[in-house]
């Protein structure tokens, strides 16, 4: 899925404003998993955590399925 900057703050306002706290961002594979944690706070900031480094993302993706 591809969503333009700034149609990405107004989707992260609405899921808010729905009561969805966290958004796990995972890939396709459950060999790879979660990529990104983003926990939404109540002053209108969000973390964004990467939960995979760089090089062990590139080893999952490169391993034989």
């Amino acid at each position: 899925m591809e969503i333009k900057c700034w149609r990405f703050v107004v989707l992260l306002n609405a899921l808010y404003d729905r009561g969805v706290e966290s958004i796990a961002v995972k890939y396709p594979w459950t060999d790879i998993g979660q990529l990104v944690y983003i926990r939404l706070e109540d002053d209108g900031r969000a973390t964004v955590r990467f939960t995979q480094e760089s090089i062990m993302y590139q080893d999952n993706l490169n391993s034989p399925i």
